[in-house]
């Protein structure tokens, strides 16, 4: 507590965890996940939890200041879902997620540095809300690197995307203001 620190530790890959109606002021959050025993790599049975929640680590109605997130190995439908939220995030860095990396839903964040590196589906994706990004280094998304959606506002600074499927996606009424974007090695800018 003094030190604010969060360490979570997988004991199975279908494990996850709920932080809610909470202040996190300049905590730092480590999530260490674990890959499934099965070698199958569809989409498993807990796309959504017995909860209606689709990440490994997820926040509902949370007010950031200052934390940053680290998780590894998220073997769930995200590895990081947060929700209804608001607020300042200094850093978040996520490693090999089975699908989306981040998943942003009805929040107003803003994301000073933001680093994802191997996700089987979309490295950063929002919606319905309005979110800032100021740094970002997305690699190796199995989708899109960027997916902007549900009536969402996304402005981002200095952000690089190499080698997914699809740079950037915007739909759903959504908008995009990027400053400095560089996509390379890309099927679909």
């Amino acid at each position: 507590k003094n030190k604010r620190i969060i360490k979570i530790k997988q004991t199975n890959s279908q494990d996850w965890i709920l932080f809610k109606d909470l202040k996190l002021n300049k905590w730092n959050i480590y999530f260490e996940g674990i890959k499934s025993q099965s070698n199958n790599k569809k989409i498993n049975s807990q796309r959504f939890n017995n909860y209606g929640i689709t990440g490994c680590l997820n926040f509902l109605n949370a007010n950031f200041s200052g934390s940053s997130i680290t998780i590894n190995k998220g073997e769930c439908e995200d590895s990081i879902n947060i929700i209804n939220s608001k607020g300042d995030i200094d850093s978040i860095i996520v490693e090999d997620s089975f699908q989306d990396a981040i998943d942003l839903d009805f929040s107003r964040l803003r994301i000073n540095s933001l680093i994802v590196k191997n996700a089987g589906n979309d490295c950063f994706d929002v919606s319905g809300g309005k979110y800032i990004l100021n740094t970002g280094s997305l690699k190796n998304c199995g989708d899109k690197g960027l997916s902007v959606g549900e009536s969402s506002e996304l402005t981002s600074n200095n952000v690089f995307i190499h080698s997914s499927l699809i740079g950037i996606s915007v739909k759903d009424l959504s908008i995009a203001n990027l400053h400095d974007l560089k996509i390379s090695k890309n099927e679909i800018c």
